[in-house]
């Protein structure tokens, strides 16, 4: 078999019209994403064991299913158990269910980053009495976002690549 360059150079210029959709899917559901690995990253920083068990088992769960399961079990199987989610359009399930996909990833992303901040400067803002609330907005997640940087970068690209599964 040989590849055929002037082939490949045609059929590219018929792509190039559908990478702002790739692209715009990809942000959608990365945005999605973010929320929703912050929220659980939240969840299993709790002192609520319950809370943290079910951070667990979401990221478990969802790491675990391959994307193609995830997607038709978003789009078929969730109409069969809620009646409302009927007529759902095939664009609005894909990027739900890419989103709470690539969300167990970015928790652990988020939760290795929160982790990755010095003890110090927590106990250093803890002993000029700042709140706790305080504390982790402004000392503890800008510190942490840079060091989660490169990884969610990489989980991007990922994303990208695996919105080709939103063809079938």
């Amino acid at each position: 078999m040989k590849f055929d360059f002037s082939y490949f150079i045609s059929l590219f210029g018929q792509l190039l019209p559908f990478v702002p959709v790739t692209l715009l899917m990809a942000v959608v559901s990365m945005a999605l994403a973010i929320v929703l690995g912050l929220a659980i990253t939240l969840l299993e920083l709790s002192k609520i064991r319950a809370l943290r068990l079910f951070a667990k088992f979401y990221v478990s769960l969802f790491r675990g299913i391959p994307t193609l399961v995830q997607l038709f079990i978003v789009y078929y199987g969730l109409p069969q158990i809620f009646p409302a989610l009927r007529g759902i359009p095939a664009m609005l399930a894909a990027l739900v269910g890419l989103g709470f996909k690539e969300s167990s990833y970015l928790a652990e992303i988020f939760r290795a980053a929160i982790g990755s901040v010095e003890e110090g400067q927590i106990e250093a803002g803890k002993s000029l009495n700042i709140k706790s609330s305080k504390l982790f907005f402004h000392v503890l997640l800008p510190q942490a976002t840079v060091n989660a940087l490169p990884a969610t970068g990489n989980t991007f690209v990922s994303l990208i690549k695996e919105t080709s599964v939103m063809s079938v």
